[in-house]
């Protein structure tokens, strides 16, 4: 019988099982959670491959979650000195660009020989869907402001969310191509500001559920183990 509670008694003390699943579980938590709670929804970037005029041109996303978000494009201003003016921006929900269904817009311009990432909208909030960056310039004079693209782009794109191309408009932005997603694409970036509520809450919950979870198993662990040792002193 002492030999049997010595076995009884070394076993769970072995390796601290428990432990480890609960710090295996918050760790593939924070991964899981951390996309949705800051940095790049999406981005496109690579070589500069030259510039083009922004007006009628679009690029699109989609994101799964909703949250509060930040638009920069990667523009030129090609006057060589005097300010790109009158230049409109615009976010659109949808499927495909349309200005019907205009969520946000914001006029600028770009001081003379600006070249480099152009910040059009900041703590912009958005619900899941799909949305276009659509732009509105009125050219030479008034404005030489230029997307500057890459080829081959690179894209990135966080969980729940993904690149739909780009498109292009022959009649002022009243009806565009069809999107096209290739190896072209206009530098542009889409950035979560802060944690989204729900999603941040839902990681919490998950995480929190594992802990109990845990506990829960370690505790009922515990009792088996309780009642083989009372089991063999009895005996």
């Amino acid at each position: 019988m002492i030999q049997s509670l010595a076995l009884f008694n070394a076993g769970p003390r072995k390796t601290p099982i428990g432990m480890q699943r609960l710090v295996a579980f918050a760790f593939v938590g924070v991964l899981f959670c951390v996309p949705f709670a800051y940095g790049d929804i999406v981005s496109v970037g690579g070589p500069d491959i030259g510039d083009t005029g922004i007006e009628g041109l679009a690029e699109g996303w989609s994101m799964s979650f909703s949250g509060d978000v930040s638009v920069t494009a990667y523009l030129a201003n090609g006057s060589g000195g005097a300010p790109a003016i009158d230049n409109v921006a615009y976010i659109t929900s949808g499927p495909l660009p349309n200005l019907s269904d205009i969520v946000a817009s914001t006029d600028f311009t770009l001081p003379g020989l600006y070249f480099g990432t152009f910040t059009l909208f900041a703590n912009l909030n958005l619900n899941a869907g799909d949305y276009w960056l659509i732009f509105f310039s009125p050219g030479p004079p008034n404005s030489y402001a230029n997307w500057i693209a890459s080829n081959p782009a690179t894209v990135t794109a966080a969980p729940g969310a993904e690149f739909l191309g780009y498109a292009e408009s022959s009649n002022g932005d009243n009806t565009f191509s069809a999107p096209v997603d290739n190896a072209f694409a206009w530098n542009f970036a889409v950035t979560a500001d802060t944690p989204e509520p729900s999603s941040l809450g839902t990681c919490l919950f998950i995480l929190a559920a594992g802990c109990v979870a845990c506990r829960f198993r370690r505790a009922r662990r515990d009792r088996t183990h309780a009642a083989l040792i009372r089991q063999a002193v009895s005996d």
